[in-house]
């Protein structure tokens, strides 16, 4: 088996990523298996990284794994979109976990480990991959899914928030989005929207507006 490079993002689940990691380490350590790991420290680190495993590892297929949440996942997605030669997975560690679902990887830890370890013998699958641009004319690539007015609004209360933090804590992170969308649905304030899609613009405007 080919050497395999870890993403992790320590702060993920209000730090608890790390035991997941360490879990992680052991098992990797007692079957032998050849790999490096890499920690986030900063918001976009994850992109900086698959550059740099890309340039040590020019024109060679990679596998790279990502130990976190979505977020982190997101990051790492957008650093290995030009590479062709990375293959990306994923262990779940964060609060949300949304892509692990959906894509049908356990939810535990460490049976997403092994269930990776299986899989890497067979052919990588493929998956659709979306973009699109930024108010600054950048691309922005997702490969889960996107979102924006009232679902952006309340991933970012969620985000910022502090109560994310606290219900980490007792294993109750998820809970934190279900409260925002309560309270978001009486106070969020409705704006139009303008999107193009192929070349077609299309500008949305709320009912009462």
């Amino acid at each position: 088996m080919k050497k395999l490079y870890f993403i992790i993002n320590p702060q993920a689940k209000n730090g608890r990523c790390q035991k997941v990691w360490r879990k992680l380490e052991k098992i990797l350590d007692e079957q032998n298996i050849s790999y490096e790991a890499f920690f986030t420290a900063y918001h976009g680190h994850g992109k900086e990284i698959v550059q740099l495993i890309s340039e040590k590892e020019t024109g060679k297929k990679v596998v790279i794994v990502v130990v976190g949440g979505d977020g982190t996942m997101h990051e790492v997605v957008n650093g290995a979109v030009v590479n062709k030669h990375i293959q990306l997975a994923y262990i779940p560690g964060g609060s949300g976990n949304d892509f692990s679902r959906g894509f049908g990887i356990p939810r535990n830890p460490v049976a997403a480990l092994y269930h990776l370890l299986r899989q890497l013998k067979e052919e990588a699958s493929l998956i659709d991959l979306g973009r699109i641009t930024n108010k600054d004319e950048e691309y922005i690539y997702f490969v889960n899914n996107m979102g924006v007015g009232l679902d952006a609004h309340i991933a970012r209360k969620v985000n910022l928030s502090k109560i994310k933090k606290l219900l980490n804590r007792v294993s109750l992170g998820k809970l934190v989005y279900v409260y925002f969308l309560l309270k978001s649905v009486f106070t969020y304030q409705r704006s139009s929207i303008e999107i193009i899609i192929d070349g077609k613009k299309l500008r949305l405007i709320p009912l009462g507006l």
